[in-house]
């Protein structure tokens, strides 16, 4: 951002169980997201970087597009979500945030969401503790509460309450904006 007025400020928030979790495993400090944007006023393409610490999320780029921010980040405090999709890796921002900076998917839940797939305007996810749990879904016989071989035809019930229990849609934004992952009901 060479000869661009750069400006850096910390924006209150407030925290999902994820954002927390995100926070806890890397130190106080969630993985920056960085994206660039041109800037309305001399049309120059800048970077802006915004990061989720233990004290606030932290925003740095040029003066103008900060403004654009600063709208996005008015009023009461937003809440953070983990965010991903769209771009290599993760991050913690609020919704409003994640789409400005590129993000598709969010979640409020401490555990990984699985993208599993989409179908028109929704994505489906199973949502996990860990990958411990994969084996569960891949191979219910090893569950030892599932029925015997031959007991029911279909899906075995083991397998339908696993899924039920884990199963997170979202509506996808055709203009790509981010959304929350939520269970399916």
């Amino acid at each position: 951002m060479k000869g661009k007025s750069v400006v850096k400020r910390k924006f209150p928030v407030r925290l999902t169980e994820a954002a927390e979790k995100v926070l806890r495993e890397n130190n106080g400090e969630a993985p920056p997201s960085e994206t660039k944007k041109r800037c309305r006023s001399c049309r120059a393409w800048v970077k802006v970087v915004a990061q989720l610490k233990s004290d606030g999320l932290e925003v740095e780029t040029c003066e103008h597009v900060m403004e654009d921010l600063e709208f996005l980040l008015s009023g009461d405090p937003p809440l953070v979500y983990v965010v991903w999709g769209g771009r290599d890796g993760y991050s913690a921002l609020p919704i409003s945030v994640a789409h400005f900076m590129g993000w598709r998917f969010a979640s409020d839940e401490p555990r990984k969401i699985h993208l599993l797939g989409t179908v028109d305007d929704v994505a489906i996810g199973l949502c996990l503790e860990g990958e411990e749990e994969l084996p569960t879904a891949a191979s219910p016989s090893q569950d030892p509460h599932a029925e015997q071989p031959g007991e029911q035809k279909g899906l075995p019930e083991t397998l339908v309450r696993f899924l039920q229990g884990r199963l997170r849609v979202a509506r996808l934004d055709p203009r790509g904006g981010c959304d929350v992952f939520r269970p399916l009901e």
